[in-house]
């Protein structure tokens, strides 16, 4: 007569997130020898797979294709001719991801002091990130305020959430690009003559920055991103 056998069965991960690879693992055990066959894995009455028992009696199944939501997961063991089947069954969860958080500025190439914001669409999300180009974590420097950009570097930001698993990553480099001259006509130490100066990156608008002649600071009469006009005052 066949013995009677046991199937425990587990899951890699509860909560899982949505899309995300789960493996559960289903072990098979008799009180003489090790039981052989296979395992079928069923999702409620939707059928995911199978998987062949292996000389320990262990049989797994991976599968991303669980809808987000509470799922009870079956493993039948179909028996083999020592050992009569057996079924055994285990709880998972599958959350939503939270939103992936979003830029106030797109990537992209900028003059130094550029201000980034993060937000996320997500209700009661917080948002972790870094300017390193590491991949976040919930240990990373958590969003209050906005990002402050003086130099090239990339931006990764994860969002969590409570009944979400963590979002996926968002990511953004931004490049800047430091003020370059070329040259200066005339002679920048002739009093009142006017100076143009040529070059490239200066990337601001007269009125909103001096330039810096030998210590002193001089408002512009124009500005352009290739070129200052300036006049050195008397004295």
């Amino acid at each position: 007569n066949q013995a009677a056998s046991t199937v425990t069965v587990t899951s890699s991960a509860n909560p899982s997130a949505y899309g995300g690879s789960v493996t559960f693992t289903a072990t098979v055990t008799g009180p003489i020898t090790t039981p052989t066959g296979t395992v079928a894995f069923e999702d409620g009455s939707t059928s995911l797979g199978t998987g062949t028992l292996n000389s320990s009696g262990v049989a797994i199944f991976t599968t991303s294709a669980l809808a987000v939501g509470a799922h009870t997961i079956t493993a039948s063991y179909g028996g083999d001719s020592n050992y009569t089947a057996a079924t055994a069954t285990t709880s998972i969860t599958v959350e939503a991801l939270a939103s992936t958080p979003a830029f106030s500025l797109a990537a992209g190439s900028y003059e130094p002091g550029q201000s980034v914001s993060l937000s996320d669409s997500t209700a009661g999300a917080t948002i972790y990130y870094t300017t390193d180009g590491a991949t976040p974590t919930i240990s990373s420097t958590q969003y209050s305020a906005p990002i402050t950009v003086d130099q090239t570097e990339t931006i990764k930001a994860i969002a969590t959430a409570s009944g979400f698993a963590t979002s996926n990553v968002a990511s953004a480099t931004y490049t800047i690009l430091q003020p370059t001259v070329a040259s200066m006509t005339p002679s920048a130490g002739v009093v009142g003559v006017k100076v143009v100066i040529s070059g490239s990156n200066f990337g601001a608008t007269a009125g909103t920055s001096t330039v810096a002649l030998n210590g002193t600071a001089i408002t512009p009469i124009s500005w352009s991103n290739n070129q200052i006009v300036l006049r050195i005052p008397q004295g």
